[in-house]
């Protein structure tokens, strides 16, 4: 199988998000930075056997149901919807503001072991941290400080961002 090539820098939250699910799938992939030279409307997030994907949820989606690993998606129904609306305003396309930080990130979290959506690892933690990083923020304050300290260990970060 041909390796998926990411295309962009890494402090790009949109792809940073696409390799921490690389990460976490264990696939192996590529990252070009040919973001210099591309135009960014319409340019490739992500391009696997001669196909390309321009949207990042689109290419998260890709990833997760066609890539072995575990499954980065809840069970039911409704926090597989909510997964895809919080990656939905996280990947949005213009770069992140630190003031932008949403106001369900002051919320408990819902799952005891302090993931955003479900009782495990989903999308939405990926993107929230790709997201997060992007905006300069190195801690979170309140009910998300435990999330952000188990994100730091978790190894797909580490392969990304190298050790606390």
């Amino acid at each position: 199988m041909l390796p998926i090539s990411l295309h962009g820098r890494i402090t790009d939250h949109r792809v940073s998000a696409l390799a921490l699910c690389c990460e976490e799938k264990g696939v192996g992939y590529c990252l070009l930075d040919d973001s210099i030279t591309e135009s960014k409307t319409g340019r490739p997030l992500l391009t696997h056997q001669g196909q390309s994907l321009t949207e990042p949820l689109a290419a998260l989606y890709y990833l997760n149901e066609g890539m072995p690993g575990p499954d980065l998606m809840p069970d039911s129904p409704w926090s597989r919807a909510l997964v895809l609306q919080l990656c939905q305003r996280l990947l949005a396309s213009h770069p992140p503001e630190a003031s932008e930080i949403p106001e369900w990130c002051t919320l408990p979290l819902p799952s005891e072991v302090g993931f955003v959506v479900d009782d495990h690892l989903t999308l939405a933690d990926l993107s929230l941290f790709a997201w997060s990083t992007a905006c300069g923020i190195t801690v979170l304050e309140g009910p998300m400080d435990l999330w952000w300290a188990a994100m730091r260990q978790r190894e797909s970060v580490k392969a990304i961002w190298g050790p606390n």
